[in-house]
């Protein structure tokens, strides 16, 4: 695994993320680091609320 991969050929976990969903004409963040912003916003939703599609995202600080 290469840190910061962003694809076709090597990924990095939110690099294949990145990638996949730009091949659906989609622009999500392309570091994990990026999705932080998102915790406490309207964005974040509870995990009973996930629909396929939907990234996830747990923080160290969130583990429970």
């Amino acid at each position: 695994m290469f840190y910061g991969a962003k694809g076709p050929d090597t990924f990095d976990c939110s690099g294949l993320i990145y990638w996949v969903y730009g091949q659906l004409g989609i622009t999500v963040p392309g570091a994990t680091d990026a999705y932080k912003s998102y915790a406490n916003s309207d964005k974040e939703i509870q995990w009973s609320e996930a629909q396929p599609g939907d990234i996830l995202i747990v923080f160290n600080t969130e583990r429970g």
